[in-house]
């Protein structure tokens, strides 16, 4: 790379554009126009990029119409894209000396026997597998092909390695052989390559990535927001990333929907409990529920009975919450730098809360104001952020403001904040030690020994504000610049050329991942928990505790289950570890370089509270990258459970494990054995649950404890423990989640939530569900919020999703930014309500009726004035396909108490959308039989059939294409339609491959066309 001239240098560019694809949902990226500009500044450098489209527009089209990718069931779309002379066809016997070229023999031997001899019988014509890419010059785009042939199942199979189908391979194969690649580029977050099963740890000669990637360079643009993924893609294909920025963030501007109420509430506060009256209550209850907070809080809604203070103080919360939540104020296009409004709120958000959370540790240390007020959101707000955020606005706005003047209009003076360094300077061992040694200590330099608890908390607050506000100018400059260093870095990578590491996070969270475009790495997980994460795992444990007494007669949880994620693991230092061993009753012993290589147990009597019991489940991510610190939790419940001092819910769960393992027919030994195996993960490298496709195919399942015995049987292996690392043995997942009451899922950043990403739903609604059916109980749900690194917190997961969807989905301000970008933006909203669904399917009771008739009114009605059908139209109509599809599966499942009214209106609009633009074929629109003659039953028999007509269209090949499966897709919707088969046809491509972006691949090009020739 760094001897070949630009003009030479071929490079293979894939991207992702598929629904649950974190390029549209975690990264916020916009993939088209973030391509276009990168090509453009690759031309500019001097490489050969013949035949690239002048505008944006004009290259968007082109990508649309020749870069597909297809459901596996789509197949007279497939067919006829097949036949277009866009893709790539290879014969089968050059695609099969590069299968002998690369594979093993044992896994040439593998491939052929699960997916036949080359070339396979799907994305093939005639002889030859198609590749889909499209070239201009020396550079080739690709979007990345589905691993999907129509014959995956839902639950994995033990024992069993997933081996990539043959187009998924011919790809890459050509990119290498066929094109002659330099380099190659993955274009976005989170693709497939670095997720196919295999080794969880170092890549082999066997592991289908290593073979795949073989000796070329290869280059990962990632969102600074997901390093935890991130550095998988580093380790399982040898990636080098280039981390890009997330999305710009924005002000909800709810004050003025919730003032009245906030305005309302203060009053009443401000009074001495006898003076607060029945009547001003009441008001407060009024307006609360005719805002429907009760729903989102699990308050009463009987319009006579007073709140308590407790209740209104949660309300008030909760309103406040809505004004300074932090949101996405639209996409991210890579190398567009924010808008300067938008880099203005961006550094605002960023710098407020550390000094806001400063000068309220400041007053705190100094007994100004007492731990109770800070938590309350409006004092809070009036009282720190309110001058923090004027503090900061000045420094932008005023250039000639000296940060010397900030701090003073702060209250800081030069003085103190000379003694404050020194204190915090003396406080390191090492630094100390070397002061000490250099020469004698200065009579103010008093040793940190003799210092208060208060004083050295007091110290840590003053330099916190100052650094805090030395930084607003260097954030606002960092934010500028790093649009043009993404692609700089880009640039330099493919000459060879270093990239500097940066740690990872979304820049609100963690604003030293700024500048972007640079290389992620991770942390020493030996090292965790850390100090700091200790402290806040204790504390967020002893807060769950507090609110499940609250909410539970003052009984303890016996057992919680918690998600362990790579990505908060890793920003915050293993917090949610250190929460499982604070409720375990043990703590860390660290060795002199402050690793954590053991534990201790804490004495019941210091303890206070039971011993209580956990399951963790852990991501295939984490599992990869901190296996130790399972094995320290797997020791830590070993050593709980056989002890007998006190309350002692450990070792009771022992006991209620270890009798259902009797009854399934284990030995008493083996029972015995495994009755405290409590860490459980999915197998053979396998990095997610698999429940994701069967959930969205409704009509693959009628009861949710189907859902439940596949999460069971995928999520089943055991770890921990060497010796029955990632064994499988059914029914021992059952038996720890027995007397499970409550679920725990770690949130560390501000880029995505309960409704944006589904692997929420997945890990932390799918735990949820199998609980329910293990135990006949709901569980408790909540989120280890610790996305403000000054204020970790708990937070139950209903209010969680009221927040999210009031500051989002159902907030103006939020859809019109949206609404500003493309196709993307649209595919967006559209990842949001099927994530709705899904959480429906696995916790009903965090999604109230009331949201789904929102979310009609908003998104078909267009009640808000917004234009939302018309912006759906003109940049992405399969996205409102899949919306109003999904709507419709929601009502039909159940879940969702429709009126006849709303079924019909949704009914004709999909059917509109899906006869004037071609079905776009995601899993929704065309993938659930069921669901079509749900949709024909609300139609008119003319509008019926001409819906039918379009989607069976998509479905079927035509029989003059000449395929010999003309009709078979419609032959088995017959039978689905007739009986309930359940085949689990085309499951991963609605995950990971189907349209996104191109949400309307399928028919991409003709959506445009059409639409345009019917507005001219």
């Amino acid at each position: 790379l760094r001897t070949k001239a630009n003009k030479d240098k071929k490079v293979a560019v894939y991207y992702f554009k598929g629904p649950g694809s974190h390029s549209l949902v975690a990264s916020g990226l916009e993939v088209l126009p973030s391509l276009y500009n990168f090509l453009k500044k690759l031309q500019s450098e001097g490489y050969d990029l013949s035949g690239l489209p002048a505008s944006e527009k004009e290259f968007e089209k082109l990508v649309m119409e020749r870069g597909p990718v297809f459901n596996s069931y789509a197949e007279g779309n497939i067919e006829r894209y097949l036949h277009s002379g866009h893709p790539e066809l290879i014969p089968a016997a050059d695609y099969d000396s590069w299968l002998r070229r690369t594979l093993l023999p044992e896994q040439y031997a593998e491939l052929t026997a699960k997916h036949g001899a080359a070339p396979g019988a799907f994305y093939t014509a005639g002889d030859s597998i198609a590749v889909t890419r499209i070239r201009f010059g020396n550079i080739v785009l690709l979007p990345q092909p589905t691993q999907s042939t129509g014959e995956n199942t839902f639950a994995a199979v033990h024992g069993d390695n997933p081996i990539p189908p043959h187009h998924y391979l011919a790809s890459y194969l050509w990119t290498r052989y066929g094109f002659g690649a330099d380099a190659m580029l993955h274009f976005g977050t989170h693709g497939s390559l670095e997720f196919i099963p295999g080794k969880q740890v170092a890549l082999s000669t066997a592991d289908w990535s290593d073979r795949l990637v073989g000796d070329l360079p290869h280059f990962y643009l990632y969102t600074i927001g997901d390093v935890g993924e991130g550095i998988i893609a580093k380790r399982r294909t040898y990636a080098a990333t280039v981390s890009h920025l997330t999305p710009p963030f924005i002000e909800t501007e709810m004050r003025g929907e919730v003032g009245q109420l906030l305005e309302r509430i203060k009053n009443y506060l401000a009074k001495e409990e006898s003076d607060r009256s029945a009547n001003d209550n009441l008001h407060i209850k009024r307006l609360a529920l005719k805002m429907g907070l009760h729903r989102d809080l699990k308050l009463d809604s009987v319009p006579n009975r007073p709140y308590t203070d407790e209740e209104i103080e949660r309300i008030e919360n909760f309103a406040e919450e809505l004004c300074s939540e932090k949101i996405a104020g639209g996409m991210y296009t890579l190398g567009a730098a924010f808008p300067p409004e938008k880099i203005r709120s961006s550094v605002e958000l960023l710098a407020t809360d550390p000094i806001a959370y400063g000068l309220a540790a400041l007053d705190k240390a100094t007994g100004k104001v007492t731990q109770k007020q800070i938590d309350r959101a409006a004092f809070f707000n009036r009282r720190y952020r309110t001058p923090a955020r004027q503090t900061v606005e000045r420094l932008l706005i005023q250039p000639a403001w000296t940060t010397e003047a900030a701090l003073t209009s702060l209250g800081i003076s030069p003085k103190q904040l000379a003694r404050a360094r020194q204190i915090q300077t003396l406080s390191q061992p090492k630094n100390r030690l070397a002061m000490l040694r250099a020469r004698p200590a200065a009579p103010s330099a008093v040793p940190t020994d003799t210092l208060s608890a208060a004083e050295k908390a007091w110290a840590e607050a003053l330099t916190q504000i100052a650094d805090a506000v030395t930084n607003v100018r260097n954030y606002h400059s960092a934010l500028e610049e790093s649009p043009n260093a993404e692609l700089t870095s880009l640039v330099r990578a493919l000459n060879g050329g270093y990239l500097a590491p940066t740690p990872g996070g979304d820049y609100i969270a963690n604003p030293n991942t700024l500048p972007t475009g640079r290389n992620l790495y991770s942390i020493n997980a030996e090292a965790t928990p850390s100090p700091d994460a200790w402290a806040k795992g204790v504390a967020m444990g002893e807060q769950m505790l507090a609110d499940y007494l609250k909410n539970h007669g003052g009984n303890y949880p016996q057992k919680v289950s918690f998600t362990l994620w790579s990505g908060a693991f890793i920003e915050s230092e293993g917090a949610t570890i250190a929460q499982i061993l604070w409720l375990l009753g043990v703590e860390p012993i660290r060795d002199q370089f402050g690793r954590v290589m053991d534990i201790r147990l804490v004495p019941a009597s210091e303890l206070n509270r039971p011993r209580i019991d956990v399951v963790v489940q852990t991501s295939g991510q984490l599992r990869d990258l901190a296996a130790s610190r399972l094995a320290l939790i797997q020791k830590a419940v070993d050593l709980t459970a056989a002890l007998d001092d006190g309350e002692n819910y450990v070792a009771q769960g022992r006991l209620a494990a270890e009798k259902v393992l009797l009854e399934k027919g284990f030995s008493p030994k083996a029972a015995r054995e495994l009755s405290t195996r409590r860490i459980f993960g999915g197998l053979n490298g396998m990095t997610g649950t698999g429940i994701t496709a069967l959930v969205e195919s409704g009509d693959r399942w009628e009861s949710d404890n189907e859902i439940a015995a596949t999460y069971l049987n995928n999520m089943g292996a055991v770890y921990g423990s060497s010796e029955t690392w990632g064994d499988f043995r059914a029914g021992v997942f059952e038996a720890a989640l027995q007397n499970t009451d409550a679920v725990v899922q770690p949130r560390q950043s501000h880029t995505w939530g309960a409704l944006s990403l589904d692997h929420v739903y997945e890990f932390m609604g799918g735990l949820n569900l199998t609980v329910r059916n293990v135990t006949g109980r709901d569980p408790d749900t909540y989120f280890n919020d610790l996305r403000n690194r000054h204020h970790a917190r708990v937070q139950e997961l209903k209010e969680a999703i009221g927040v999210e969807s009031r500051t989002t989905i159902f907030n103006p301000v939020y859809i019109r930014e949206q609404m500003k970008g493309g196709a993307s933006s649209a595919g967006h909203f559209t990842e949001i309500v099927r994530n709705t669904y899904g959480w429906n399917v696995m916790k009903p009771a965090a999604i109230d009726n009331e949201m789904w008739d929102r979310i009609y009114d908003i998104y078909v009605e267009d009640e808000l004035n917004l234009g939302t059908q018309t912006f759906f139209e003109r940049e992405n109509p399969a996205a409102l396909q899949e919306i109003t599809a999904v709507m419709l599966e929601t009502a039909r499942k159940g879940y969702w108490q429709a009126t006849p009214e709303q079924l019909k209106t949704i009914a004709e609009l999909h059917s509109e959308l899906v006869t004037r633009h071609e079905a776009a074929c995601s899993g929704f629109t065309c993938d659930n039989a069921k669901l079509r003659d749900f949709i024909g039953r609300q139609l008119t028999p003319e509008e019926a059939e001409t819906y039918r007509t379009s989607v069976d269209r998509a479905l079927s090949a035509a029989p003059s294409e000449g395929t010999e499966q003309q009709g078979t897709v419609l032959e088995k919707e017959t039978l689905n339609r007739a009986a309930d088969t359940r085949r689990p046809f085309g499951s991963l491509g609605i995950a990971l491959g189907a349209f996104g972006l191109i949400c309307a691949a399928a028919g991409g090009i003709r959506i445009i066309r059409k639409l345009r020739k019917r507005k001219a």
